[in-house]
């Protein structure tokens, strides 16, 4: 085991390097070694040891954490994402005539806009073909969460009915019920259900797409030629192991990926049949959204959704693919300046003399929802926990899960943020404008270091996480 870093030789599991103090796991490495065929999301692992070096003594309160020193004048925030002179007038105004929670709102508001972007996707389909337990893994939950979509073998859906998802009210997944039903009938189906609000529409069908399928899938071409209109073949896995119990022999190395062109080739020929072209057409197992085309299907949504409303579509799917990890990381990474503006008056508001650092809500808040977004939060961890049967404190250890630790109780987060906490205001900073925006320039430049290193972190733990569970369920 070599130091990540310089290259000398390390000796233990978890050790310091004893030339250039650079912290390096095993973990990290074997990881790195991993076959892509595993279908482990990849990021880039590492962190960067010179801007942050961590250790973890032990998952509880007693933390030990060391950094090197920096500039405050480093590359961490880039020049044009600081806060402007025109920006810091409109802030002063509000402090003096609204007061600092006024303000803070504001901020919070600017950073959050893609929370009040409204984007609709429906689904619809004959009953029985799995539009609920897509609805569910669309929404990264199952069946028994709070919330979710019912699940049964007879038709359950009697009216559109819309389930949010979890960041975001504005983004809904809607139920619809099949064309053809009493109170749907074909002649009125598209006016009733008004199909144009809604940006996407999924087709779902567990085996070939019948007459009602076709037939909405040809009013729609026609009326609405320019919609998003996927088909979506759910119960994948089924045929798969139907095929399986209908032969004595294993599929041989490949007939797998001839059965899935099988499958594909009947339900596009079924479509092409009826009149319908240009099929846009995804396989999936919603029991397991990390399988088949769930993925594809996932970055479909957002290649095709408007770009106004792309960051609320990345920030609402899961973390199942490989793109959609990446888009979330680009997404999180361009909220770090307008964030980092929060942290910084939260900053210059705080009695620091009393102690009080009020930009510590504002980055925990945050870096909680980098947790959310990667799939590495609490209630994540707890899901895999059950799954893999382990206890939760057992996978934390297992992927040396160093957030967890940060963000344990806000003591260890402060503690964590102690070693960026460097900036002491001079009297050059209580000038008027000028000594201001330096001011919070310089806690901004200290927020975005926080979290730039913690995204780093997260979504390495990211990776560790999706590789290791390709080993696990696959043991």
């Amino acid at each position: 085991m070599f130091c990540t870093k310089c290259g000398k030789q390390l000796q233990s599991h978890w050790k310091f390097c004893a030339n250039c103090g650079t912290t390096v796991s095993i973990d990290r490495v074997a990881e790195e070694e991993l076959p892509e065929a595993l279908g482990a999301v990849h990021i880039d692992p590492s962190y960067d040891e010179v801007d942050v070096q961590t250790t973890v003594t032990s998952f509880s309160d007693d933390i030990d954490w060391t950094i090197t020193d920096y500039d405050i004048g480093s590359d961490f925030v880039d020049d044009d994402v600081l806060v402007s002179e025109e920006d810091m007038n409109e802030y002063e105004k509000i402090l003096m005539e609204s007061g600092f929670n006024t303000l803070m709102q504001k901020l919070e508001e600017n950073n959050n806009q893609w929370k009040g972007v409204e984007i609709n996707i429906a689904i619809t389909g004959e009953s029985g073909c799995g539009k609920s337990t897509l609805i569910n893994a669309l929404r990264d939950m199952k069946a028994d969460d709070i919330g979710a979509a019912k699940i049964g073998c007879t038709e359950t859906t009697k009216e559109p009915t819309p389930y949010p998802y979890k960041e975001t009210e504005n983004v809904k997944i809607w139920d619809l019920p099949g064309v053809g039903t009493p109170n749907f009938p074909k002649e009125t189906y598209l006016k009733t259900i008004k199909i144009e609000q809604y940006d996407f529409i999924l087709l779902v069908s567990s085996t070939r797409y019948k007459e009602n399928d076709t037939w909405l899938a040809k009013e729609i071409n026609i009326s609405y030629p320019n919609s998003n209109l996927f088909f979506i073949r759910t119960k994948v896995d089924s045929d798969l192991e139907n095929y399986l119990k209908g032969h004595r022999m294993a599929p041989r190395m490949g007939q797998r990926t001839i059965l899935l062109k099988t499958i594909r080739d009947e339900s596009m020929a079924n479509l092409t049949a009826a009149g319908i072209k240009l099929v846009k057409m995804f396989l999936i197992n919603s029991h397991r959204p990390e399988t088949f085309e769930f993925g594809k299907l996932q970055t479909m949504l957002i290649e095709k959704v408007s770009a106004l409303k792309r960051d609320a579509m990345i920030l609402s799917l899961s973390s199942v693919s490989n793109n959609v990890v990446a888009e979330k990381i680009r997404v999180l990474e361009r909220r770090i300046g307008a964030v980092s503006v929060t942290g910084a008056i939260a900053a210059i508001k705080s009695e620091r003399q009393k102690g009080q650092r009020l930009e510590l809500d504002v980055l925990m808040t945050e870096v909680l929802l980098y947790k959310r977004q990667l799939g590495i939060d609490a209630h994540a961890i707890s899901v895999f926990a059950k799954m893999l049967k382990k206890q939760e404190e057992e996978l934390y250890m297992k992927l040396n899960m160093h957030s967890h630790a940060i963000l344990k109780t806000s003591f260890a987060f402060a503690k964590f943020y102690d070693q960026y906490d460097k900036f002491r205001p001079s009297a050059f900073h209580s000038f008027p404008l000028f000594g201001r925006i330096s001011k919070v320039r310089n806690y901004q430049r200290q927020c975005s270091m926080v979290l730039k290193c913690l995204l780093k972190m997260c979504s390495s733990e990211c990776h560790r996480l999706q590789t290791n569970l390709a080993i696990w369920l696959n043991e």
